[in-house]
């Protein structure tokens, strides 16, 4: 029997994980169809600007388990429309190292949405 992301077996639902290695900026990431990321792997500074692939009401909690500095840039133009983040400030956020973000895209704004 093969899980996807959203199965739901016995009451518990099968949430995807994906570790992705940041060795440099990201602009309209694949996450392919993971609910749940851990990023890895950066001694330096690494700006993600935008998640491909949203769906209306998917949502992605990501895990920070690098040593350098991650920025999430606000509706920053190196993605494509439909893929960036936005926020109510109106800013770039920076997790902290092992900090879980959560996202959920919007159709209707065509961004990823934080959470906090």
């Amino acid at each position: 029997m093969s899980f996807e992301a959203w199965d739901i077996q016995m009451g518990r639902m099968i949430i995807k994980k994906k570790s992705i290695e940041l060795t440099g900026n990201a602009n309209n990431l694949d996450i392919g169809g993971a609910s749940f990321i851990r990023f890895y792997g950066t001694a330096g500074d690494v700006d993600i600007t935008g998640f491909a692939n949203g769906m209306d009401g998917y949502i992605v909690q990501f895990f920070n388990d690098t040593n350098g500095t991650i920025t999430i840039k606000f509706d920053d133009a190196a993605s494509d429309a439909g893929n960036r983040f936005y926020n109510t400030a109106g800013l770039s956020l920076s997790p902290n190292i092992y900090d879980v973000y959560t996202f959920i895209y919007d159709a209707d704004t065509a961004h990823w949405l934080y959470v906090p």
